[in-house]
């Protein structure tokens, strides 16, 4: 994985900029990474988390973008 970043181009007028929060000890400092739904219900909550992921671009995408994207996964998964 390269650590320089790039905007994400969604389409030729939109650019998507993503945060990822971590929280590297017990503490409760993120109230969004203690949700014990994801331990009781893994599967239904990555599914949901998806669907959100496409949700959140607004229809901003192309489907190129998503074609691009879901090789890539596929991809990854294949490593």
């Amino acid at each position: 994985m390269s650590n320089k970043r790039f905007p994400i181009y969604l389409n030729r007028h939109t650019v998507a900029l993503i945060h990822i929060f971590t929280r590297p000890d017990e503490l409760e400092d993120l109230w969004i990474t203690d949700y014990p739904m994801y331990n009781e219900n893994y599967e239904d909550v990555a599914k949901n988390a998806a669907k959100q992921f496409i949700d959140q671009l607004q229809g901003r995408w192309t489907p190129r973008f998503l074609k691009a994207l879901r090789d890539e996964i596929e991809q990854r998964l294949n490593d």
